[in-house]
């Protein structure tokens, strides 16, 4: 596996789901795993490498240094995630290394430039030189493979799959009080948003939604703020005064986990989306969700059985149904006991042993 070694598991993207799956297959002994994360190093062919739990290795060393790590080390397959310089040269290399590459693409950096995202144009070319020169491509939702075909002509028959997923140990989550450190949760219930406060998470759509919720509420925003926000929230002086839209910004785990708790509503309007960790944790905690049609977790609920898809061909839904859902307590119940059941059929646990599969299938 390549890619940046996350700290903890806070970390979103690739990185969030890197480290997911080697926590799991840290419990695995049958599996024999080496993360390689390369980095700019003052001596070219300086490696460190650290060994834990038995059969989890991790090697920082420089990116002249992986290519070599890759062709003398007996490895099955190699699994790349996300896009990035490492990745690329892992592909280009490939007559040299000789071992099968699994892809795993979680967002498209062309379509996230589209929506306000900053990357370089260099993302794009290697964005372009994984996709064609990968054995095989996961990624994790049925939409998001049709655009990966539609976008750069890959055969479908080439993309796999696997949802992204949730640990156990969240299903079963004791609700803590950090949370009423930035809110008070006892005043007014709150709709929950996490994510970038970019237009692709369709943050635009959700500040003129919700300022037309009748219901008493507020909107806690728990991410990092933007210039792009800034300029959304000069629109809206009144709501962040009078505490109706408090924005957090970064916060710990254990906020993150307690702001999961105590909501009453999840809502993402993003204008493009894979299948967003942040959806599955709301579910795992019992909270009915409201996303946009845009969003790959569609593909796992029904549409006001888990909460409610929106089209956004219509806007206004976004804010009918979180005032249905603010108004109706016993609907809120019904449906975050059915999100919670519905993903317990997708943890951490599962969805690694979907890429082993994978694995297996090209060794």
């Amino acid at each position: 596996m390549i890619g940046k070694h996350p700290e903890n598991e806070s970390v979103g993207g690739p990185g969030r789901v890197q480290s997911c799956l080697i926590n799991e297959y840290s419990k695995n002994p049958s599996v024999q795993l080496t993360l390689i994360t390369p980095h700019r190093v003052r001596y070219p062919f300086k490696r460190t490498v650290v060994t834990y739990n038995g059969n989890i290795t991790v090697i920082k060393t420089s990116y002249l240094s992986m290519i070599r790590v890759l062709k003398f080390k007996k490895y099955d397959v190699v699994n790349l995630h996300g896009v990035s310089l490492a990745n690329a040269l892992c592909c280009l290399m490939k007559k040299n290394h000789k071992i099968p590459i699994v892809a795993s693409v979680h967002g498209l950096i062309s379509e996230e430039i589209k929506m306000g995202r900053i990357h370089s144009k260099l993302s794009l070319i290697f964005e372009k030189i994984i996709l064609s020169k990968s054995d095989i491509i996961t990624t994790v939702s049925q939409e998001f493979k049709k655009t990966i075909v539609d976008i750069y002509g890959i055969s479908p028959s080439k993309l796999i799959v696997i949802h992204n997923g949730i640990k156990d140990s969240t299903l079963h989550a004791h609700a803590t009080d950090d949370i009423k450190k930035l809110i008070d949760i006892v005043a007014r219930p709150y709709v929950l948003f996490v994510g970038v406060l970019l237009p692709i998470k369709g943050i635009d759509i959700l500040i003129d939604a919700f300022s037309k919720v009748k219901t008493d509420a507020t909107l806690l925003l728990v991410g990092k703020n933007t210039e792009y926000f800034k300029g959304i929230k000069k629109n809206y002086t009144k709501l962040f005064a009078s505490g109706r839209i408090v924005i957090t910004g970064y916060i710990d785990n254990a906020t993150l986990e307690s702001a999961y708790a105590h909501a009453s509503v999840f809502i993402l309007p993003s204008r493009q989306d894979s299948c967003p960790l942040v959806t599955l944790e709301a579910m795992a905690r019992g909270i009915p969700i409201i996303i946009s049609d845009r969003v790959g977790t569609k593909q796992i609920i029904k549409d006001s059985h888990e909460g409610f898809i929106v089209s956004l061909e219509t806007p206004e839904r976004f804010t009918l149904y979180t005032d249905i859902l603010l108004r109706d307590v016993e609907l809120r119940k019904k449906m975050g006991i059915n999100a919670k059941n519905t993903i317990s059929r997708y943890t951490w646990t599962k969805v690694a042993q979907c890429y082993l599969d994978v694995y297996n299938s090209v060794m």
